[in-house]
């Protein structure tokens, strides 16, 4: 168990360092990098909670939906802002 949970620690943080390479040659940051950092703060919250207490804490419950906690908001936020900023085509300047 202590291994798959070492292993998930390396592949989260190998993942956001492709992302951030990515997100750097399509230059993203160019005019809005707000929702980048935004999915930046949500996962590096969840890692100090996994380091920290072995696991995240989901401590918003609306009933009709399953808990989740303010990292996975700004996830979500910053990754349908993101999707928009990407899809949105772009004024020839």
């Amino acid at each position: 168990m202590a291994s798959t949970f070492i292993f998930y620690q390396y592949f989260v943080a190998l993942a956001l360092l492709v992302l951030a390479i990515v997100l750097i040659k399509i230059k993203v940051f160019e005019k809005n990098p707000l929702p980048v950092v935004l999915i930046y703060a949500g996962a590096i919250s969840d890692l100090i909670d996994r380091f920290r207490l072995q696991g995240v804490v989901d401590y918003i419950d609306i009933r009709i939906w399953p808990s989740f906690n303010l990292a996975d908001c700004l996830i979500t936020v910053g990754i349908i802002w993101l999707a928009v900023q990407l899809l949105r085509p772009r004024a020839n300047s």
